[in-house]
């Protein structure tokens, strides 16, 4: 997961795609309120889902839909595409962030969940700085377009490992001991 948020373009690049498109400040704050919107409602969803079915299928599903957002960013040359994309992006910010999270609970053992979910965001954290610098190049250089390109094929390329690797993402049950952790 953390080679995925090392390429993953943030959400601000969306926000910036709106304004390259020429839209104002209080647009631009309006499709963001959209997306988050739409994250809202996916978040509840997918946890749902992710206890259903598995967490691995919802983070698959979710990467998947970052692609798609990406590729459809790529060809976004109206506000339709524009909010296409922010729909898109907003279902998967809604079904990754939570169920991601609630997967590196779940192999955490019991007695280290606190510090499993910090170092996880220390992690993403640490690891997002060299690839939205490398977004940000890609923006200032060749244009949104690769930018986003970018991001739909480190995103392919993350699928595939993740895909390879399917074996080692076996889930762990905490069992609690008699003290309620």
């Amino acid at each position: 997961m953390i080679i995925f948020y090392s390429v993953a373009i943030s959400y601000a690049f969306f926000v910036l795609k709106a304004q390259d498109l020429g839209l104002g400040t209080v647009e631009v704050v309006l499709y963001y309120v959209m997306l988050n919107i739409v994250f809202l409602l996916m978040a509840i969803t997918s946890g749902s889902l992710s206890d259903r079915i598995g967490r691995r299928r919802v983070i698959m599903f979710s990467m998947t839909l970052f692609m798609i957002s990406c590729l459809v960013m790529t060809i976004a040359d109206s506000t339709l595409l524009l909010a296409i994309g922010l729909i898109i992006d907003g279902l998967y910010l809604g079904s990754s962030e939570g169920v991601m999270k609630a997967f590196v609970i779940d192999a955490a053992p019991c007695d280290l969940r606190g510090t499993v979910i910090g170092a996880f965001n220390t992690c993403v954290g640490i690891s997002m700085l060299p690839g939205g610098a490398a977004v940000g190049l890609l923006w200032d250089r060749l244009g949104p377009r690769a930018a986003f390109t970018f991001g739909a094929v480190t995103t392919l390329v993350s699928l595939a490992l993740k895909s390879a690797f399917k074996n080692t993402w076996k889930k762990m049950v905490c069992i609690r001991d008699d003290s309620g952790r």
